[in-house]
């Protein structure tokens, strides 16, 4: 084991930028499909959300475990709502809101996973990444 005392806060760091990827994968999902949105206007159930969002209640409901794990929604009973967090971070309103981020990162996140692709059949899987490349 090592003995630096900074191992374990590198570590934790390390893997919290290794399982990132789920919580961008919930706020794009719940961006696309309106879900804070829907929820900004007023509480709402699982049922009434997933009417409101053109979703599955079961996926409404598995949208609302993760936001609710990430502090962006509160459950009282069977209601749902968000919360000051989400409200100064992702309400479209909110001069700080980070739903362009979401997007952009998104983007990039999507276009990572064709990365293999890109370095077997040398193609360009998103012209962002153009300016990283030397002689591009």
């Amino acid at each position: 084991m090592n003995d630096r005392s900074d191992f374990k806060t590198e570590r934790k760091e390390l893997l919290d930028r290794l399982w990132s990827f789920y919580d961008l994968k919930v706020l794009a999902l719940a961006e696309k499909h309106g879900v804070l949105a829907a929820l900004f206007a007023e509480p709402r159930t699982a049922a009434s959300l997933a009417g409101a969002c053109k979703i599955t209640e079961r996926g409404a409901r598995t949208l609302l475990v993760c936001l609710t794990a990430l502090g962006l929604v509160t459950r009282e009973g069977d209601v749902f709502s968000v919360t000051q967090r989400a409200r100064d971070h992702f309400d479209p309103g909110s001069p700080t809101s980070l739903l362009s981020s979401v997007e952009w990162a998104h983007t990039q996140f999507e276009a990572l996973s064709r990365i293999d692709e890109a370095l077997q059949r040398d193609v360009v899987v998103w012209d962002g990444f153009g300016h990283y490349i030397k002689g591009e």
